[in-house]
């Protein structure tokens, strides 16, 4: 029966190897959707403040709102038990001779009481200095092969004001690619 049917069994065979690849995957990309940052602790109650803007009738949404807003919601209101602003922005970071691209993630020193992160080097207070910077395994290794060999070496930061020396003072563990500060040629926060 095989061999005489040999094409349409071999059509229903396709067929449903495709439709069960495409189960699978459908239900990795919602799995991904539905877990994503829900590796930090306190997320319930961590809230994003956003801006809109109504011009011609249209309403547009914003992620960003002045920095000023940071300091201001603190002050402003009771419950807000820490805040943080967060700004990325491209540097060049080097070491000896050697120049590296990098995008540096500026934040306030609450943001790792308000986020999880797993610290493998120094711990969560070195942001406080802002000559200073965390960064992530990925970029430790990157630059100086360990996490180990990292910790409290210096690197020159190069921007547009010119250059200055900057001390790792902790690494951390690589956030999931399912985070919102997850980046695939490491991180860094500074002060």
């Amino acid at each position: 029966n095989l061999s005489k049917n040999n094409v349409f069994i071999g059509i229903n065979v396709l067929g449903m190897s495709i439709a069960v690849g495409c189960c699978i995957v459908a239900y990795y990309a919602m799995e991904y959707d539905q877990r994503f940052d829900q590796h930090h602790e306190y997320r319930e109650s961590v809230y994003r403040i956003g801006a809109e803007r109504t011009f011609d009738g249209q309403l547009t949404r914003f992620g960003r709102v002045p920095l000023a807003l940071g300091t201001a919601v603190t002050s402003a209101f009771q419950n807000v038990d820490a805040s943080s602003r967060y700004v990325v922005a491209p540097t060049n970071l080097k070491r000896h001779d050697e120049l590296f691209a990098a995008d540096i993630t500026y934040v306030d020193p609450d943001f790792f009481d308000m986020f999880s992160f797993e610290f493998i080097a120094g711990n969560a207070s070195g942001i406080a200095d802002p000559s200073s910077m965390v960064i992530s395994e990925t970029m430790a290794v990157r630059l100086f092969e360990t996490a180990q060999q990292a910790l409290g070496k210096t690197l020159t930061q190069v921007t547009a004001h010119g250059e200055r020396v900057v001390k790792i003072a902790a690494v951390f563990r690589e956030q999931p690619m399912n985070s919102s500060f997850y980046q695939r040629n490491g991180s860094a926060f500074q002060n």
